[in-house]
């Protein structure tokens, strides 16, 4: 099976979700992270809903599948209905885990639909992905309007929602900034839409001089998890992709609202036997304070998103980032202080800058010409003589590991591999023609720009 928009799973970093916080009254527990029973029991019913087991809640969620797509002009909310699913389920696993996996086929459009529901014990929450797959023998219509998260949440009481979501990281003091935003335009308007897709995040980054507004990262403008509040509960619900992600909150007044979020810009055919999928989707239901969402949050990410081994929490690194341009010789200077003062880390990293053939020096990320070396992974022989080793020796002599930093999947336009291979590489541009200097992204659907980037790494490790 071919996929074609392969991705990481949920990137959840814990360092990113510790910064989603906020503050309010104080009740009697306000930072706990226990679940309630009230709590437990309203998303109990909601999956029971999903597997054909119950109904659904009373006008809290949409009483449909939280996901919809569309094939040419044909919906998916035409064929890929609850009471058609065949249900295949896991048991639960030894992480406290069980996996429901619904299914739907078209003849029609000659796609298959499977949504891959996973529940955690103990936990109000539960997340699913989307896979729809060719199974004809010709091109599919076009899959557009793909919405992993495609649902409403109405406040129980009419209260005016209000939108609690972090800035991202652009590489800025004020990077994870928490923000909260009522949903109504002034007080004569309780209608709102709050829009994060390309457009708008543009139009607030030049707003917001601080941010970069062409920056299409995954957590670079706002980390793709929300908090939505409606009076005395709320729904948290969180994105995993590794691309450019889109997510609208409209609220059409009286406490009903609308939450769509997908992946951004899929508009594409489906060869036959391709498949496609949606983003990881995340939600988590919570009541009274804000802070114990959050927290019942953070405890999720922790317990199921977070490594482990051997069911123990990993521990990260201890690291020392060293700026990569800094050349070979001072490099080992380095590294012997750090013997000598018997600094305690376990990993010397390299940061960007020691790469490509650049000949203005670079002590820090703010000077030299390495930027424009993106795409040229072989050490620079001006700074490090064509080789990292003596630095990794002297490194794991001083009892640290290596690490270097790498982006095989980006280059700019000018570097060898983009002259000698310009179709492993993706412009961007609607005519498909290269702009002189641009930056690039590697078309890791193509197995030999896939096998030249496993190549890359392979060659450095």
């Amino acid at each position: 099976m071919k996929d074609r928009h392969p991705v990481l799973p949920l990137l959840l970093v814990t360092m990113l979700v510790s910064a989603f916080a906020c503050g309010g009254e104080i009740p009697v527990e306000p930072y706990s992270s226990k679940p309630t029973t009230s709590e437990t029991a309203f998303v109990e019913q909601w999956k029971r809903f999903l597997l054909k087991q119950g109904n659904a809640g009373a006008g809290r969620c949409v009483a449909d599948l939280p996901f919809s797509f569309k094939c040419g002009d044909r919906s998916s909310r035409e064929w890929v209905r609850i009471d058609t699913a065949k249900i295949a389920s896991g048991d639960w696993q030894d992480d406290k885990t069980r996996t429901h996996v619904l299914s739907w086929k078209d003849a029609q459009t000659a796609l298959s639909c499977e949504m891959k529901l996973t529940e955690f014990r103990g936990v109000p929450a539960f997340q699913w992905v989307v896979r729809v797959r060719n199974e004809g023998q010709t091109d599919s219509a076009k899959i557009h309007d793909f919405w992993g998260i495609d649902t409403c949440w109405n406040a129980a009481d009419g209260s005016m929602p209000i939108l609690h979501r972090s800035v991202g990281s652009p590489g800025h003091e004020d990077d994870f900034c928490f923000m909260s935003e009522i949903m109504h335009n002034s007080m004569w308007d309780k209608r709102r839409r709050i829009s994060m897709d390309t457009p708008t995040n543009a139009r607030w980054g030049q707003t917001h001089a601080y941010l970069i507004p062409s920056d299409k990262r995954s957590s670079a403008i706002w980390l793709p998890f929300f908090n939505y509040q409606t009076g005395g509960d709320g729904l948290i619900t969180g994105l995993g992709w590794s691309g450019a992600w889109r997510a609208y909150f409209d609220h059409a007044g009286g406490g009903k609202s609308t939450i769509l979020a997908g992946v951004e810009n899929l508009d594409s055919i489906l060869h036959p036997g391709e498949t496609v999928r949606s983003t990881l989707n995340l939600v988590l239901y919570w009541q009274g304070e804000l802070m114990h969402g959050q927290n019942m949050f953070r405890r999720l990410v922790r317990d199921h998103y977070t490594p482990h081994i051997a069911g123990k929490l990993v521990e990260p690194p201890i690291s020392g980032v060293v700026w990569g341009g800094i050349p070979s010789k001072e490099q080992l200077d380095i590294i012997q202080k750090i013997k000598q003062y018997r600094i305690p880390l376990d990993v010397y990293w390299f940061d960007a800058g020691w790469y490509g053939t650049g000949t203005i020096p670079s002590y820090t990320v703010f000077e030299g010409d390495w930027g424009i070396m993106a795409g040229d992974w072989r050490p620079n022989p001006n700074w490090h003589k064509g080789t990292l080793k003596p630095v990794s020796k002297a490194a794991q002599a001083a009892g640290m590991k290596f690490l270097v930093w790498v982006e095989p999947c980006r280059a700019i336009h000018g570097r060898p591999v983009t002259l000698a291979h310009p179709e492993y590489f993706l412009t961007g541009n609607p005519d498909g023609k290269v702009r002189g200097g641009q930056t690039l992204l590697l078309d890791l659907g193509k197995p030999e720009a896939l096998k030249w980037a496993v190549d890359v790494l392979a060659g450095l490790i």
